[in-house]
């Protein structure tokens, strides 16, 4: 997000000084190794948050608990990850900076390109169409039934909205993120909005549990779990 691959990539190819290049390595080498410590927590967090959907008895409480966990983890890695921007840049001259920026130009613009070229369609993913069969084929009563199916379409906007997450900062942030004067206020305003839709997902996803936990019956409850674990997963 905050272009510390671009950072990577360019060392060798814009900056010559050896110096100067061995200290940036040396900040993206511990960068890195924060990266990988978050994603070990990452997947502890994740075992944990599909133990709390394969439960009916999961509460309210007990999602919000684990997410603050989770994006407290999170925002930890992305003040880490602007630090280290920073650190980088200021060893990285105007002129350095403006090519780097110019060949992640050039790689999204391949990349786009390539999968404008795509014959693969956007289809619905599975797990949602799937828990919406589940879901209809459960004898809910009219009124649970069409209320369980609203939310999902909820969920389901929620995580088109997380997917396109990416090309959405690059458009509406591109600014704040090429620029290498931006501020530390600045950086966190997009790591702020991307927490933001992080957050609308996870607690639409939460409701859907907790619409379905109440009307579900205990014999019913695995096939409706193992559609939440797919969409987790």
């Amino acid at each position: 997000m905050f272009l510390m691959g671009t950072i990577e990539k360019g060392i060798k190819k814009e900056i010559t000084d050896k110096d100067r290049q061995k200290e940036i390595k040396s900040i993206i080498s511990d960068y890195k190794e924060r990266v990988k410590n978050y994603k070990k927590i990452r997947k502890i967090q994740k075992k944990e948050l599909a133990a709390l959907y394969d439960s009916k008895k999961s509460s309210s409480d007990n999602f919000s608990s684990l997410y603050e966990e989770m994006i407290l983890t999170l925002q930890d890695l992305q003040m880490e990850t602007i630090d280290s921007r920073i650190q980088s840049l200021e060893m990285i001259t105007d002129e350095e900076w403006k090519n780097m920026v110019k060949m992640e130009k050039d790689r999204l613009t391949k990349a786009e390109t390539k999968a404008s070229k795509s014959k693969k369609k956007d289809k619905e993913p599975k797990p949602f169409s799937n828990l919406q069969e589940v879901i209809q084929s459960l004898n809910l009563d009219a009124q649970n039934e069409q209320e369980s199916l609203q939310q999902l379409e909820k969920v389901k906007k929620s995580y088109d909205d997380l997917v396109h997450t990416v090309q959405d900062s690059r458009n509406k942030f591109s600014q704040i993120i090429r620029d290498r004067n931006s501020t530390r206020t600045e950086l966190e305003s997009v790591a702020n909005w991307n927490n933001q839709i992080k957050k609308d997902a996870y607690f639409n996803l939460v409701d859907l549990h907790k619409k379905l936990s109440e009307n579900v019956t205990d014999e019913n409850w695995a096939k409706v779990a193992k559609e939440f674990g797919k969409i987790i997963k």
